[in-house]
């Protein structure tokens, strides 16, 4: 719950150009935060980028493998300031390789039509790019699992784990003292 917290807290900090590109349409916070309440978590994985200790975007996959399929949709947003910087890619890296080692043979991505961003990401994962009138639609095709993927996620994960105890083991410089 807290991690939903902060995601939807993350979802608000974004622009309305960015809520746009992340949601397909002009977004109102009543509708993000109704769209985190909805989640359905057994079936919808988010992997975090986190800076400094604050969330700054994140990568949804959605799908249910109880109606026999083996496709994702992918959902990417970030924050404006950590644009352009990788974050989106090795976001959509992480999700690439979760569904690799789950056997998701497909991740369907749907951006609009002047976010280039998204699709030179797309490109980068080799997705092939149907456009449409507004937007354009990427299906990813997502290789075998192997054991150096399997190993990859492990060391990936624990590594995430050891420098988020790191981060709370630094020292913190005291509060500052309010001027009575």
């Amino acid at each position: 719950a807290d991690y939903l917290t902060r995601r939807g807290v993350a979802v608000l900090r974004l622009d309305d150009r960015d809520r746009r590109s992340r949601f397909l349409v002009p977004t109102a916070d009543q509708v993000i935060a109704g769209h985190c309440d909805r989640l359905d978590l057994p079936w919808t994985m988010i992997i975090g980028a986190f800076f400094d200790g604050v969330l700054r975007g994140a990568v949804e996959l959605t799908g249910s493998p109880s109606d026999g399929s083996d496709r994702v949709e992918l959902a990417v947003s970030v924050e404006a300031a950590w644009q352009g910087h990788g974050a989106g890619t090795e976001l959509v890296r992480r999700a690439v390789l979760f569904c690799r080692n789950r056997s998701i043979r497909k991740i369907q991505m749907v951006c609009l039509l002047d976010n280039r961003r998204m699709q030179y990401i797309a490109r980068k994962f080799e997705g092939r790019l149907d456009f449409d009138d507004a937007d354009v639609m990427s299906d990813i095709r997502v290789a075998d699992c192997t054991g150096l993927s399997l190993w990859e996620e492990m060391v990936e994960d624990g590594m995430a784990v050891f420098l988020s105890f790191y981060d709370l083991w630094q020292p913190r410089p005291p509060p500052m003292a309010r001027a009575a």
